[in-house]
């Protein structure tokens, strides 16, 4: 009797201890499994965090370089507008034509039927054409449009204030800028900027400022383009 209990008792401390084995080495499968989880998501936000640091500084360059073209094309684009128009009003046709239209006595008719209007508007329209330019209009000394694509303009005065602000500084600092910032233009539905040359007859005297209108749309969406593209 008592060695059977024995047995007994034996045989159910083999079977716990068997079940107490097992549990450690489950405890111990589960412990190195969630270690390894967290080892594996570590490595992975870290793998995240080095990836997106790198796309940053990716990004970061190329946009450098697409701002430091895009400047480049400004810059370049601002000296050829600025050298376009210096040239045309450095032409003895152009000097001729705006001395005489910038005589006081001439009225807005005589302006309009005057041969040196039908000369600037010849000269200038391949150009103007060929460039993609909206126009030219041609201020006098006193800043009164003497010469212009449209005879509406003829005799009238700078279409808002910060266009005679632009003109002013022009026509009185020589060392101020030649190309506006974008504003409405007399009678357009659509802003426009103006590349601007003084006038200066053989004395040297200022005697008009030519002014080319330029679409800033298309200018600019091409030089981004240019920019994107990595040209200059």
């Amino acid at each position: 009797m008592n060695s059977r209990s024995s047995g007994q008792n034996e045989s159910e401390k083999t079977v716990g201890e068997s079940h107490l084995g097992r549990s450690v080495i489950d405890w111990r499968v589960v412990l190195i499994t969630v270690t390894i989880i967290i080892a594996i998501l570590a490595a992975y936000v870290r793998l995240d965090t080095i990836l997106v640091e790198q796309a940053k500084k990716e990004l970061g360059r190329e946009l450098h370089a697409v701002l430091t073209t895009t400047d480049k094309a400004v810059q370049h684009w601002f000296g050829s507008m600025a050298d376009e128009v210096n040239s045309w009003a450095h032409l003895p046709d152009t000097i001729a034509s705006c001395r005489v239209l910038s005589k006081d006595e001439l009225s807005t008719k005589a302006l309009a039927d005057s041969p040196h209007q039908a000369s600037l508007r010849l000269n200038f329209a391949p150009y103007l054409e060929l460039s993609g330019l909206q126009g030219f209009v041609v201020f006098s000394s006193d800043l009164k449009i003497i010469a212009s694509t449209h005879d509406a303009e003829l005799g009238q005065a700078p279409a808002n204030d910060k266009t005679l602000e632009f003109l002013t500084r022009l026509r009185d600092d020589d060392k101020a800028p030649t190309i506006s910032l974008p504003q409405p233009g007399i009678g357009l539905s659509f802003a426009t900027m103006m590349s601007a040359a003084r006038v200066r007859d053989e004395t040297g005297a200022l005697r008009a400022i030519v002014c080319f209108r330029i679409n800033p749309d298309a200018d600019f969406t091409e030089i981004f383009h240019r920019g994107r593209m990595g040209e200059s």
